[in-house]
């Protein structure tokens, strides 16, 4: 089965302003107009940035999944987790992730 990929980029305005905050979960959907039989996502590259004052990394978790929202037009949405956090994990931040969904198609 052949395989084909876009890059998208997720762009997160300032997030966990009252601190209340976790993990937070980006989505991004690219159509790629074919019947797909599998996906994939992997992670490209990201920024991530405290947007208050320097601190203390203590987390920083990323991750990225596929799910495919529409087998025969080929719609699938990339889901990106993330978290950005000092001890207490009360602190807002911003950034952005590039992501590249692969798919095998028939």
């Amino acid at each position: 089965m052949p395989v084909t990929f876009v890059r998208k980029t997720v762009n997160f305005g300032t997030r966990n302003p009252r601190g209340n905050e976790n993990q937070i979960n980006f989505f991004t959907e690219h159509t790629f107009g074919r019947r797909i039989t599998k996906a994939e996502t992997v992670l490209n590259g990201f920024r991530l940035r405290f947007t208050n004052s320097d601190h203390h990394l203590e987390t920083l978790q990323m991750d990225t999944d596929a799910i495919i929202d529409d087998v025969n037009r080929g719609t699938v949405t990339a889901r990106i987790q993330v978290m950005l956090a000092d001890k207490n994990a009360d602190d807002p931040f911003n950034g952005w992730a590039t992501v590249i969904i692969f798919v095998e198609y028939e």
